[in-house]
């Protein structure tokens, strides 16, 4: 648990105390970080070895654009020295397979699944589904043409009509409102989370941004020190689909919730003032 004393994690490794590093642990002082760093890789080698030998295994990864080095070498190591039925499932960012050209699917034992934009009769489907009603053509459109195939976008423009009241919940169904002059929507997915941020009262504002420095996972009790007196109400950033609970908790006694998306926690930690983000660290 994120809550163990580093004693407890060093007891529970045993043998496999090395691994204790890909946990935040410090190597131990008479060892050279080079054969620090040469163990750490050995070890999980050999752990994904016991993993396959009694069944296939799955690792995933997410996000494998935002990897070090060091950990980009480490999976390149696991695929080659793991004897056994391995599959490494890896998400991210087409730049990643610039600075990796061999990850881009022409190995033997590799393929690369490419994630295309959503066609403009598929957009379409989705809003159907996320708002089963019958929409005015101005905002059918606009939330297709804005969105350009990027299915957060629609999601996230959908619910930016529902916070400005565009898009209503009546009777267990929704009621569509035609879009007035004075309503401006973004044309940038992170315009629209921004703007969607900036509508959120000042106590469930910073809850976000407090949330955002901890990171993608965080922990009610942190955030509400971190806020030194202010109560949010967590159960409305829920309901926006900022965020979302999860069932248990790697903190004792503590709530765990997620970032609905890594791009909504980037929007929120950037639109805390350099100087408030540094003291929230």
């Amino acid at each position: 648990l994120e809550s163990d004393a580093p004693e407890t994690v060093r007891r529970r490794l045993g043998n496999r105390e090395i691994l204790g590093l890909t946990l935040g642990l410090e190597a131990p002082s008479d060892l050279h970080p080079l054969a620090a760093r040469d163990r750490l890789r050995q070890a999980w080698v050999d752990f994904l070895e016991e993993l396959v030998a009694d069944q296939p295994a799955v690792v995933l990864m997410e996000d494998l654009h935002w990897g070090e080095e060091a950990l980009l070498d480490l999976l390149e190591a696991g695929l080659q020295d793991v004897g056994g039925p391995l599959l490494l499932l890896g998400t991210a960012r087409p730049e990643l397979v610039r600075s990796r050209p061999t990850w881009g699917g022409r190995g033997r034992d590799s393929e690369t699944l490419w994630l295309e934009s959503l066609s403009s009769s598929d957009a379409a489907r989705m809003l159907d589904e996320l708002i089963p009603a019958e929409l005015p053509a101005s905002i059918r459109e606009i939330v297709i043409q804005r969105a350009e195939g990027n299915p957060f976008f629609v999601e996230e423009l959908v619910r930016t009509l529902i916070d400005r009241g565009v898009l209503e919940r009546q009777n267990g169904g929704w009621t569509a409102h035609e879009l007035t002059d004075e309503l401006v929507v973004p044309d940038t997915v992170r315009a629209v989370l921004a703007a969607r941020i900036d509508l959120l009262e000042p106590a469930e504002k910073s809850a976000l941004q407090a949330a955002a420095v901890i990171g993608r996972t965080f922990w009610s009790g942190p955030v509400y020190e971190l806020l030194e007196g202010v109560e949010p109400d967590l159960r409305l950033l829920e309901e926006r689909d900022f965020i979302r609970h999860r069932a248990g908790s790697s903190m004792v006694g503590e709530r765990e919730f997620a970032i609905k998306h890594a791009l909504t926690r980037e929007v929120a930690y950037e639109s805390l003032p350099t100087a408030k983000r540094a003291r929230l660290h």
